[in-house]
């Protein structure tokens, strides 16, 4: 019984810890347009690569990162600073646009440790108002295919502006990139589904020992 007890307490643990996780605010970098960087920020760096990004205070709580009004947008780029390797969990995406509804695109591309290229690419409607605002956030995950499970060194993040020539406004906020090498990780579904069978194992042998005795 003891046995059986030590079990389902590891079973708990193991679904119960958090992975190791650094969420991305852009709350260090610097508001109004022109944005370029490099910008610290817990323990990454992130910088515009072209393009026109600008810092803004309508974030999830704090500021966010948004395609420059009057340009056709920008990217940037995320590493982290001791040049090792990260997964992408989730992003923020919104979008107004001041005119008839439109809708925006945001790309992500990560770049693996040996060079190959994945990309995640979200689309989202804007919402129509008269004063520039957020209302319509989302949060997008990593996909299968994409970039889930993949331990990327960098990741280019592009925001559009523009749609059929109409002007346009997309952000991001609360990026969420996890430690590969975190031993607080969430385990796999098939490493939950293997502690679940060996549990159901262990409770249908002693069940059946009983019943000999």
């Amino acid at each position: 019984m003891r046995a059986f007890k030590t079990l389902l307490a590891v079973a708990a643990l193991l679904m119960a810890v958090p992975a190791s996780a650094t969420t991305i605010t852009f709350d260090t970098a610097p508001l109004g347009p022109g944005f370029t960087g490099p910008i610290h920020e817990s323990g990454f760096v992130y910088q515009q690569t072209y393009g026109s990004l600008f810092v803004n205070w309508k974030g999830i709580g704090g500021r966010d990162l948004e395609a420059q009004a009057g340009t056709s947008g920008g990217a940037m780029v995320l590493y982290r600073e001791n040049g090792g390797t990260f997964l992408f969990s989730s992003i923020d995406f919104a979008a107004y646009e001041p005119g008839l509804p439109q809708e925006q695109a945001l790309s992500l591309v990560g770049v693996t440790k040996n060079g190959t290229m994945f990309q995640e690419y979200y689309t989202i409607y804007t919402t129509h108002h008269r004063n520039p605002t957020y209302d319509n956030w989302t949060t997008e995950l990593a996909t299968m295919g994409g970039l889930a499970g993949l331990e990327l060194k960098s990741l280019a993040i592009e925001l559009y502006s523009f749609k059929d020539g109409i002007p346009c406004y997309g952000a991001i906020d609360n990026l969420v990139l996890a430690d590969p090498n975190s031993n607080t990780g969430v385990p796999e579904p098939a490493s939950l589904a293997l502690v679940a069978a060996g549990l159901m194992a262990f409770g249908w042998r002693r069940r059946a020992r009983k019943a000999v005795a």
